[in-house]
């Protein structure tokens, strides 16, 4: 917001603009994805917007620089919860239940196996669970087991690949194990994608102060990405410093290169 304050005063002053600039002060990135509703609101309609662009802080590339790269840049990203429904029962007597610790662990193994196995290295995709909670007390059979992770991919054709395949491994030890499962994936924001064109055009205004090329996408996820899906956009990455990985509370950069971010910004707004 501040970045964004400052290039509002730049663009203030006399120059001779070639368009109109919207200056977008968006809420809610790391809640409820505000940039979905900025899209859905009909304001890049109503002032004609003919393209859009963003930046985000970055600490781990060297301090001062904008860094994109045209195409895929940042993933589709989608929480997800496994839900495995069994039946308890005391552990001498295992066979009158249903055991849902052993059917998450099988559906663990097998999902990680397909994600490694069945797609081309190139298409670039994740699927971690970091949390699970499962039974009650170590000597009974558990009864149910909860699977939260995270999936991610960068095109919308191989998530879909990869949660139909979910739901396959899932019939499949259901009907080994008795258990029942239920998958559940939350919206999640669609990926960041820049516009090739956009990117060309860009490059061909700024010359040498054309942003450094990222080499490969990374996987966080950005509410910048519903911008994308009407209008051309290009999204860049500001580097910070180098030490201090975000959402920590140690991160920490220093503010005098806002001046640094807003004036990089102030070029693309002369933009023909």
């Amino acid at each position: 917001m501040a970045a964004l304050l400052e290039l509002a005063n730049i663009i203030d002053s006399p120059r001779d603009m070639p368009h109109n600039i919207l200056l977008i002060f968006q809420p809610a990135e790391e809640t409820t994805g505000g940039a979905k509703y900025i899209f859905e609101s009909g304001v890049f309609d109503k002032y004609n917007v003919k393209a859009v662009f963003g930046m985000h802080l970055w600490p781990s590339l060297p301090a001062g620089r904008l860094s994109t790269r045209p195409g895929g840049m940042l993933a589709k990203s989608s929480e997800i919860n496994v839900r495995i429904s069994g039946k308890s029962s005391h552990i001498a007597r295992a066979e009158e239940g249903r055991d849902a610790l052993e059917a998450a662990a099988h559906f663990l193994l097998d999902a990680y196996k397909m994600v490694d196995s069945e797609f081309p290295p190139e298409e670039r995709r994740l699927l971690k669970f970091g949390h699970m909670t499962s039974g009650s007390v170590r000597n009974a059979i558990s009864a149910e087991t909860l699977l939260e992770g995270s999936m991610r991919a960068f095109s919308l054709e191989t998530f879909g690949r990869m949660r139909s395949r979910l739901e396959d491994i899932a019939g499949e030890i259901a009907g080994q194990s008795g258990c029942r499962f239920d998958i559940e994936l939350s919206e999640g924001y669609p990926p960041v994608v820049n516009d090739p064109a956009l990117y060309d055009a860009v490059s061909r205004f700024l010359g040498d102060d054309m942003p450094a090329l990222l080499p490969e996408p990374f996987m966080i996820a950005e509410d910048f990405s519903y911008y994308g899906l009407c209008r051309p956009s290009l999204f860049f990455l500001f580097v910070t410093e180098p030490d201090g990985p975000l959402h920590a509370y140690t991160f920490d950069f220093r503010e005098e290169i806002l001046a640094s971010r807003s004036k990089r910004c102030a070029m693309l707004a002369m933009m023909p």
